[in-house]
């Protein structure tokens, strides 16, 4: 017979006959208890010898309490849910929640985990020895089943009664009707924020409120519908509403100026400050992606408002720096009209040039050397032809040359200056 203890064990008790009726009386009897999952799995789940007890007075019977820690138990080394492998406590043992994973050696072959269905039980296996015997007694396996305030009463399918939901007043436990699927669905929707009962604290239709600590006296909350929020705005003397922001279609042409506007017309402030609608002006100015271009007959003039020719500056005109190139025979005017290198004189190749435009090419190596040109309008395939001057001869030793030299249709024409 079992019986769940006060000491949270489980006390077994029997009698012992031997087989010629008469009760075992032994001295220093011993019991092995083992605790198995239901078959076809078997595994064990719990082992424990408990010390020698005197029968020689008990007429046979016994009462042995397993887990009350006067026993020495089998160190199963056991995985719950994948933690770490230790023995299982007696509540855990006769709990059918998780998953246990054993040692294969403990189960029954092609064995080694046991996930408990809720109606599961357990397999009590007792074996005795008295002083007499050399080997353990087995007592045939008894099937352990549920009964009123068996151990898994201690909690619901696992947990324990702290972890559940509970009503209690003043400590007694409450009766109450259940929770219909729809009441369940709304404590969820509270918890989640999107209740359509209740309205979280801060929250008005789903948006948050501007914090009452930001508010002044007498402002009101309004819709931006823009920026789909709550705002704080301030009512004027005719109680309407100031706020930083427009509603889409607010605004109309009727209502910025009396007058009617025309297609293309903008807005324009007259010296009074009033607002009219004015024609724009077309631009005589056209964007060509990264270039901007003059597109109609006239002048340009920067710095005077009476230009005599296409393009008219009044004042100083500055061009990019002049770019080094030394140890480069390919000078690449699309980077500047004036170039220059430290090398001395040799063939240099010169690209980019472009159609009526003049350029500079200064020579400061020290060296008597010969200069040669092949030139391009591109970056080295549309080739000009190149004019040198007459009487052109290597360089003055120890002196610069100067090259400048004008592009005209497909030829280009250098005039030299040396000993500088």
């Amino acid at each position: 017979m079992l019986a769940h203890s006060a000491t949270s064990g489980l006390t077994y008790q029997g009698r012992i006959l031997k087989p010629d009726g008469t009760p075992l009386n032994g001295q220093a009897v011993e019991f092995k208890f083992q605790i198995r999952s239901p078959s076809p799995r078997n595994c064990l789940m719990y082992e424990e010898v408990k010390p020698a007890i005197d029968m020689r007075e008990s007429k046979g019977s016994f009462a042995v309490t397993i887990s009350d820690g006067q026993g020495t138990r089998t160190n199963l080394a056991i995985s719950d849910n994948g933690g770490v492998a230790v023995p299982l406590s007696l509540d855990r043992v006769f709990s059918n929640a998780g998953t246990l994973t054993f040692d294969a050696s403990t189960c029954a072959p092609t064995f080694s985990s046991y996930s408990p269905s809720i109606e599961d039980g357990r397999s009590l296996v007792v074996e005795f020895k008295d002083e007499t015997m050399a080997d353990w007694e087995p007592i045939p396996s008894q099937t352990i089943n549920y009964v009123p305030f068996a151990f898994e009463a201690k909690k619901v399918s696992g947990f324990p009664a702290t972890s559940l939901l509970r009503v209690a007043d003043g400590g007694i436990p409450g009766n109450i009707a259940p929770l219909s699927n729809a009441e369940y669905q709304k404590i969820l929707d509270l918890i989640s924020g999107s209740s359509s009962v209740y309205q979280k604290a801060g929250f008005l239709g789903g948006a948050a409120i501007p914090s009452t600590t930001s508010l002044t006296t007498g402002q009101v909350l309004t819709w931006n519908s823009v920026t789909s929020a709550w705002i704080a705005s301030t009512p004027n003397s005719s109680g309407s509403v100031v706020t930083t922001s427009l509603a889409d279609g607010a605004v109309t042409a009727a209502k910025l100026s009396p007058s009617t506007p025309t297609a293309g017309q903008v807005l324009a402030v007259d010296g009074a400050g009033a607002l009219t609608w004015k024609t724009a002006k077309d631009s005589q100015w056209t964007t060509h992606g990264a270039n901007v271009s003059y597109d109609v007959v006239g002048k340009v003039g920067i710095g005077t408002t009476t230009p005599r020719s296409s393009l008219d500056v009044s004042g100083v005109i500055s061009t990019k720096p002049a770019s080094d190139q030394t140890s480069f025979t390919t000078i690449d005017f699309s980077t500047g009209n004036i170039q220059y290198t430290n090398d001395n004189c040799q063939p240099f190749q010169l690209n980019n040039l472009k159609d009526g435009t003049t350029y500079t090419f200064v020579i400061k190596g020290t060296a008597s050397s010969a200069c040669s040109f092949t030139t391009y309008s591109d970056a080295g395939t549309s080739a000009l032809t190149p004019h040198l001057p007459p009487g052109h001869v290597a360089t003055t030793p120890g002196k610069h040359t100067l090259y400048s030299f004008m592009v005209v249709g497909g030829d280009v024409y250098f005039a030299w200056i040396p000993g500088y």
